[in-house]
């Protein structure tokens, strides 16, 4: 028992008792001798009060007796429950660091069930001990195909759930994967967001509708890598090397492509809304259907801003009327020529796919207008639905098509 409880029920004991004796020396004083059934009866109540004070008392001292007795229980389980956990914990980190494939495929699912159970306690530490795991496996991978125990290792990363997740955002823990080497790994529909990924090697991987969002991708490998319909909003792709790479339907806005090498990328369908593209290199690239809403290829209109791109690129891409994108003074790379965006022959086949597109996001258009400014292709789209989104505005943009 705290000696403050201690010190609190002899308190208690003291002021009772002198309670008790001083009334009792004041009210034995006021008695007379001809009181005396009254003093006996006063007697015997004070005995009954003196008794029932002491009883409190009594219980009082049991009570924190019992409790501080329960509290050295519980600290008591809660050390055997942290001495078995720390043993679990060494035990999965020493088969991690064994010879033996399936040991250290074991001591990967013990450390996330570790996670998983006490994630308060050991969710961050596990997370390190993996990213760890994956940025330094205990020997060299193979060249061809990604190791099946750091692939593991990845999966369990990419399980976290959401109480995990609120621990790493509470305590600000960001996945540490630089320098990893995870070409070829599987990580389909892979949640990693604001990881760290700083010039990983990430080439010939399968992304596809993964969560990178706000990741740290700079300097990157990402050749052949297959992104497609992935989040990538406000992820830095500064610098990486995303040639050959496909980001077809996948959700780049806000996302920072400065210096990137995109050559031969397919990004037909991806949504750049805001993304920063000054410096990328798009040689090559395939920008059909490509949202550019707002983004930003060139502002200051030096040569070495826009790399790559052509007016036939820019052409497929479509945006907003009311936010195109920036290009100032930047150059055909074909012909050398200066890039236009609000061109007379394709200004009425961007407003119809931006329609379109807003009408019903989930299909593909590709749109083709005659020397006349008549429709004549619209792809994934029923004849009645073309001939009434062909109307609309088909007046106010007819002279100045065909002009």
């Amino acid at each position: 028992m705290h000696r403050r409880d201690r010190v609190l029920g002899i308190a208690i004991g003291v002021l009772a008792i002198g309670f008790v004796i001083t009334f009792t020396a004041f009210r034995w004083g006021t008695f007379t001798p001809e009181d005396w059934n009254d003093r006996f009866d006063f007697a015997r109540n004070l005995a009954i009060v003196a008794g029932g004070t002491g009883a409190l008392v009594v219980a009082y001292w049991r009570t924190q007796i019992a409790n501080h007795e329960l509290n050295v229980a519980k600290e008591q389980v809660a050390t055997q429950k942290r001495t078995l956990l720390n043993e679990r914990h060494t035990r999965a980190l020493a088969q991690m660091k064994s010879t033996e494939l399936a040991d250290r495929i074991s001591g990967i699912s013990e450390l996330s069930r570790l996670a998983s159970e006490e994630p308060e306690m050991y969710h961050i530490i596990a997370m390190k001990d993996l990213c760890y795991f994956i940025r330094f496996p205990p020997s060299a991978m193979d060249t061809k195909n990604i190791r099946d125990d750091v692939q593991r290792a990845v999966w369990e990363i990419g399980n976290r759930n959401g109480t995990q997740l609120s621990i790493e955002k509470i305590n600000q823990y960001t996945l540490d994967l630089q320098e990893a080497d995870l070409s070829r790994a599987q990580l389909m529909q892979l949640k990693i967001p604001s990881a760290a990924l700083g010039r990983a090697n990430l080439s010939a991987s399968y992304l596809q509708g993964a969560d990178i969002s706000k990741a740290d991708l700079t300097g990157a490998i990402l050749h052949h890598a297959e992104l497609s319909q992935s989040k990538c909003i406000s992820t830095a792709f500064m610098d990486a090397d995303l040639s050959q790479a496909t980001l077809a339907r996948a959700d780049c806005s806000g996302a920072l492509f400065y210096g990137a090498v995109l050559n031969g990328a397919n990004l037909h369908n991806a949504i750049f809304h805001r993304a920063v593209l000054t410096r990328a290199d798009f040689t090559d690239a395939r920008l059909s259907g490509v949202d550019l809403s707002g983004a930003i290829f060139s502002q200051w209109g030096h040569d070495d801003e826009v790399v790559g791109l052509t007016q036939r690129q820019l052409d497929q891409a479509y945006a907003d009327p009311n936010n195109p994108p920036i290009i100032v003074n930047a150059k055909d790379a074909e012909t050398g020529e200066i890039l236009i965006w609000d061109s007379k022959v394709t200004r009425r086949r961007r407003e119809v796919r931006y329609r379109l597109q807003q009408q019903r996001p989930d299909q593909s258009w590709e749109i083709t207008f005659g020397q006349t400014g008549a429709l004549d292709i619209i792809s994934d789209m029923d004849q009645e639905d073309a001939e009434r989104s062909h109307e609309q505005g088909e007046s106010e943009n007819a002279d100045e098509i065909r002009g």
